[in-house]
């Protein structure tokens, strides 16, 4: 009879894996480090059954690691997407809600520079970070940006008026 887990790269195992990558990610938040390679070792004791596979370190590093999505990252997608779609002062995006405090997008030709501030909620965790944002976009498919954590609000500012 087949167990639940017979292999290590299957969607359910990998889904587990997830959560502990979650998981550790909060923890290292919370100032833990050094549980990520203490994990990683245990998963490389884990062999799979297919040799592409190697072990469950492999798996962590090929599907589990990429498929995480940070607060930052959500923000980029907000700030890009702002670009192309007007936002209201609220938003949904993937788990987050969105919160724009205060957002600038000037328009000159093809080119367009959005500079903005927002607060991301996560329904799941209920994480939630205020964060800038400034990006550009030259026209076609040339995009530059960032976000960040401003620790005061004149921080921001500065970005803004720069």
């Amino acid at each position: 009879m087949d167990g639940f887990f017979d292999e290590l790269s299957g969607l359910e195992t990998v889904q587990v894996m997830q959560y502990a990558g979650r998981a550790i990610r909060l923890a290292q938040d919370l100032g833990a480090n050094g549980i990520e390679s203490g994990f990683m070792e245990r998963l490389a004791a884990a062999k799979s059954n297919l040799p592409d596979n190697r072990d469950g370190k492999t798996i962590y590093e090929k599907w589990v690691k990429p498929a995480a999505v940070s607060t930052d990252q959500v923000a980029g997608h907000y700030a890009i997407s702002s670009l192309f779609e007007p936002f209201g002062e609220r938003t949904k995006i993937y788990c987050y809600n969105v919160e724009r405090e205060d957002y600038t997008l000037e328009v000159e030709g093809k080119q367009k520079l959005a500079v903005g501030r927002a607060r991301f909620n996560s329904e799941v965790t209920t994480e939630s970070a205020s964060l800038g944002f400034a990006v550009l976009h030259l026209g076609d498919h040339n995009i530059a940006g960032g976000a960040s954590h401003f620790e005061k609000i004149e921080d921001y500012d500065q970005l803004k008026h720069r």
